[in-house]
């Protein structure tokens, strides 16, 4: 087992957030940016805030489903254990995720477990249709602002 997942699993897990006022539920997606140099980013999203939160940029479209798990797996280890990438965070990990993709739901899955972690985050839910609207509108403002600062 990797330092990343034995620190991940560590990690305090609460039903709030930290600031108490919104479930500690995130929702995940893969995002394809398509501004040159083309990536996807895994987008993070707290549904209850939008505090939203991109890991990446990796190249995912010619990968199986079972190797864009691992690769989800690891982004989403990474994103936790760095709160975010913010040094003055208090570092928690989720209470629940889901994505909007019950392939890869299942894939990320078998990945966690293959990695290592513990316990019910080895679950990853479908999200529901009120998350997922969060989630794009979440993305459709991030990605007209980075189209906007490079003149697109």
């Amino acid at each position: 087992m990797s330092n990343d997942v034995q620190m991940f699993n560590t990690l305090p897990r609460t039903k709030l957030t930290t600031s108490k006022l919104v479930k500690n539920d995130w929702i995940f997606t893969i995002r394809h940016v398509d501004i040159d140099p083309e990536a996807d980013l895994l987008m993070l999203v707290n549904p209850g805030s939008r505090f939203s939160h991109c890991e990446g940029p990796v190249h995912l479209e010619n990968l199986s489903y079972e190797d864009k798990g691992g690769v989800v797996a690891n982004l989403l280890i990474r994103a936790f254990n760095s709160a975010m990438g913010d040094p003055d965070a208090p570092k928690l990990a989720p209470w629940t995720w889901m994505t909007n993709d019950l392939t890869l739901a299942k894939a990320v899955e078998v990945a966690l477990k293959a990695l290592g972690v513990v316990g019910d985050l080895c679950a990853v839910e479908l999200a529901d249709l009120d998350a997922r609207k969060v989630a794009d509108e979440q993305w459709k403002d991030l990605i007209c602002t980075i189209k906007r600062s490079v003149g697109k």
